[in-house]
């Protein structure tokens, strides 16, 4: 259903499903190679911020923000920079964090508040990009593929098709 409620999409346990079959080291992996192999002169870069940000230590050591701030901070920039294709993937890192994941309310919080400041296009193209997201994962769970080795391919493989494509601020996949 296009208009439900986000936040309960995905019920408890298939968070939970999610959560145990979600790998870290896949995610930092994976944002890595991607990156690095569009333009391998970036590995300096890229590794850089990998160790900086995504790194397991992140956030144990004040003045840093920790993960769950950093996946907060990453939504709304991509919220705003319109990239939906990318905010899958984020959405389903952030709910998965180890230690201190978002819930379903919480990203649907970091949207809302953004847009306070953004306007409401920004809001409902994030909730709806959100919902996609929730319905991808939800499927995996289904489907019995739960690991972020199946996941990953399953939010890159169904594009995020947003009402801000018509009018040509939405970003290829």
């Amino acid at each position: 259903m296009p208009n439900s409620d986000v936040t309960l999409i995905l019920t408890d346990a298939e968070v939970a499903t999610l959560r145990a079959g979600y790998s870290n080291a896949y995610m930092q992996a994976g944002a890595r190679d991607a990156l690095i192999a569009k333009f391998p002169r970036s590995a300096p870069f890229v590794n850089a911020i990998i160790g900086a940000f995504y790194e397991d230590d992140y956030g144990a050591k004040p003045p840093e923000l920790g993960a769950n701030s950093r996946e907060k901070i990453v939504l709304s920039i991509l919220a705003t920079t319109h990239d939906w294709a990318m905010m899958k993937v984020h959405v389903y890192w952030a709910l998965c964090l180890p230690g201190d994941p978002l819930s379903p309310a919480q990203i649907a919080e970091v949207a809302y508040l953004t847009s306070a400041y953004t306007g409401v296009d920004v809001l409902s193209n994030a909730l709806t990009t959100s919902g996609q997201t929730f319905h991808i994962l939800k499927g995996c769970v289904a489907a019995g593929k739960s690991t972020s080795q199946d996941v990953i391919p399953a939010l890159v493989a169904n594009p995020a098709t947003v009402a801000v494509a018509a009018a040509g601020k939405h970003k290829p996949s």
